[in-house]
């Protein structure tokens, strides 16, 4: 009878198993069968802007942990209609371990209320994000310095996915 109860015991964990690993693949990632694996991402970021067109980055996020990083501000738009601001950023992100995610951000916020929104294209790195791409978009508030444009703080939360090639 022990035999017995051994031998379904072992069948009920190999069953629950392999149901755990076709449900929760690991890494709890995706993928396309192609090689490359689908990650939610989710991050909450701080930008700060000094006036000089340099920009540094600080949060927490999904799958990056702690972070910190640094950009450059490649435009800035004003529309006078809209009373809205554009600004298009070339962003590098560094995670807890070191590894890199580069991204191209753009930042477009109502002047008077300071609400915008956010939308990050992925476009690779190093170390884990080595080849991957991907999008994340969400909100963001901002304080904005009348005097000098470029003088600004956000924050913001977005949410997407990255396409990690390995």
């Amino acid at each position: 009878m022990n035999r017995m109860l051994i031998g379904v015991s072992a069948n009920l964990a190999a069953l629950v198993g392999l149901l755990a690993a076709t449900v929760f693949p690991s890494g709890s990632t995706a993928s396309n069968g192609g090689g490359r694996h689908f990650a939610p991402i989710n991050l909450h970021e701080h930008i700060s802007s000094d006036g000089s067109g340099m920009l540094r980055l600080s949060g927490v996020g999904t799958p990056l942990g702690r972070f910190s990083g640094h950009g450059t501000i490649d435009s800035s738009i004003f529309d006078p209609i809209t009373n809205g601001i554009s600004v298009g950023v070339t962003a590098t992100f560094v995670a807890h371990n070191g590894d890199r995610l580069f991204a191209s951000v753009t930042v477009s916020v109502d002047v008077t209320s300071g609400q915008g929104t956010e939308s990050l294209i992925f476009t690779g790195g190093t170390g884990r994000f080595a080849g991957c791409s991907g999008q994340a978009s969400g909100h963001c508030e901002a304080i904005l310095n009348a005097a000098t444009p470029l003088m600004f703080e956000c924050d913001g939360r977005t949410s997407g996915t990255l396409h990690l090639a390995h």
